[in-house]
């Protein structure tokens, strides 16, 4: 029998890498790999309290058969292959770019400046290049210090968080920017179908205007579920690929509020996600076991982390 020329196929994202295992061996380790990645709930059934699978923090595009996973582990998952004697030259790797965002006029109205502790965190998220985490802690002003990285940045942007923070957002937009409420600058994004629905006015060329999208995890959620299907593809006004989202909608900053709530919904959102830059804004990353501090430096690596003293930035 032929051997493949490669046991596994990698392609590189900014926030994801798929891998396709190609050898029965492989598939093998990458099985073994993803077993890593499942979280244990404490369930009961039939009377008995046992350990059961709860959710897995990767997926599966199982029409192409390719496994995603979280940038942050891919010096891990090269560890393990190497461990299991897979040499550099069974991995074909591939590196793809990610589109920078649409260039847009922004500016923070006048009688709002940062304060003097925020400045080093604003210049940590404008320097550390693809992903950081602002985890400064309650009334420290992670809203205003985003609003100011974008400002800076001057792309079009997004901002997710779970489902209820579309109205905060909404008036941060208004009070930062000075925008008209329910104006199209921006658009609250807080379902799969308004999603679609900006997709293709962005692809009808209807929305040139649009500076902000605020998107409900669920939004995302959804949107990748149905991805595939004949509604999502006529509601997007064509098929798209929920990889493809941020740069059909030219989005080139994401912000991830409350980072740590819904976490598992955060992970699986980066393993769709090719942008420019991600910042999370997160008071709370302390972990109440190690399979959910393996989580939370998944998300975002300590030393990506931007506290909320000069003294602590790291």
């Amino acid at each position: 029998m032929h051997r493949p020329q490669h046991d596994f196929v990698v392609d590189v994202y900014s926030h994801y890498f798929k891998v396709l295992p190609v050898s029965a061996r492989s598939r093998q380790i990458i099985v073994e790999y993803l077993r890593t990645l499942v979280e244990m709930k404490l369930t009961k059934s039939r009377g008995k309290w046992s350990m059961q699978p709860d959710c897995t923090y990767a997926a599966k595009d199982f029409l192409r058969g390719r496994y995603h996973l979280h940038i942050n582990v891919y010096d891990e998952f090269m560890l393990f292959l190497e461990e299991r004697g897979i040499q550099t030259q069974d991995i074909s790797v591939t590196e793809h770019g990610v589109h920078q965002g649409v260039a847009i006029e922004l500016a923070v109205v006048d009688k709002y400046k940062p304060y003097e502790n925020q400045l080093p965190i604003i210049q940590h998220c404008l320097t550390i290049g693809k992903q950081s985490a602002v985890t400064s802690q309650p009334g420290s002003g992670k809203t205003a210090m985003f609003c100011f990285v974008a400002e800076e940045k001057k792309v079009r942007f997004a901002v997710k968080s779970q489902g209820g923070y579309a109205s905060r957002w909404e008036d941060a937009f208004v009070d930062y920017y000075g925008w008209e409420k329910g104006g199209r600058d921006y658009v609250l994004a807080c379902g799969a179908k308004a999603l679609r629905k900006l997709v293709k006015e962005v692809r009808e060329g209807k929305r040139d205007d649009l500076k902000a999208v605020y998107i409900s995890n669920g939004a995302i959620r959804d949107f990748i579920k149905d991805s595939g299907t004949p509604k999502h593809d006529t509601e997007c006004g064509g098929m798209l690929n929920p990889e493809e989202l941020y740069e059909v909608l030219g989005i080139g900053l994401v912000g991830v509020d409350e980072a740590h709530k819904e976490i598992h919904a955060n992970v699986i959102a980066d393993l769709y996600t090719n942008v420019a830059c991600r910042i999370c804004l997160t008071a709370t990353l302390l972990a109440r076991d190690d399979f959910t501090a393996r989580v939370y430096e998944t998300v975002s690596y300590t030393h990506l982390r931007a506290h909320e003293t000069a003294a602590n930035l790291v």
